[in-house]
This record gives structure tokens, C-alpha cells and sequence, in this order.
């Protein structure tokens, strides 16, 4: 009885952590989406500012930033590794 327990609980465990991992990408999506909208709101308060510091720094933040946000092609990737992992640790728990 209690193997059959503890295999029941890494299950749970995996598809618990599955689930996490598909929604911290979805949220860091749509922190992806807020940044190209509040890039397109501050651009124009830079530009306004005419200073060349300000430019220059904004220029390395929205660099740095959209730099970053190109890790998000491999997103689809991860989640498809993650439920195909999910599922053969399903499949690998029911055998025992």
C-alpha cells in the first residue's frame, strides 16, 4: 500500500510542477506584451526630452530588454519537453 501511495504522490508532483512551468512562461509572455506597450508609450517621452544621455541610455535598456525578450522563441519548445516529460513519467509511474 504505501509504494502505491508514494508513486501516486511523484505523479502529482510532476504534473504540479508541469502546470508551474507552463504558466511562468505564459506570464513572462505577457510581461513580453506590457513592455512593447510601454516602450511604444515612453519612446515618445524620450524623444521629447532631446537630451543625448537620455537617448543613449534609453537606447541600451530597450536593447538590453527586446535582447532578453528574444530567449521567448524557445518557449513553444519547453512546453512541448514539458508535457512530453510529463507524460512518459506518467506512463514510466504506472508500470510499477
Amino acid at each position: 500500500m504505501k509504494i502505491k501511495s508514494i508513486f501516486r504522490d511523484e505523479r502529482a508532483f510532476a504534473q504540479g510542477s508541469a502546470v508551474g512551468i507552463l504558466i511562468l512562461l505564459a506570464t513572462l509572455m505577457l510581461c513580453a506584451l506590457l513592455y512593447g506597450t510601454l516602450q511604444g508609450q515612453t519612446d515618445a517621452k524620450i524623444e521629447a526630452l532631446g537630451s543625448d544621455e537620455a537617448n543613449a541610455s534609453y537606447a541600451n535598456i530597450v536593447s538590453s530588454g527586446w535582447g532578453a525578450i528574444d530567449l521567448f522563441s524557445m518557449v513553444p519548445y519547453v512546453g512541448v519537453f514539458v508535457v512530453i516529460i510529463g507524460a512518459l513519467m506518467g506512463l514510466g509511474g504506472g508500470r510499477r
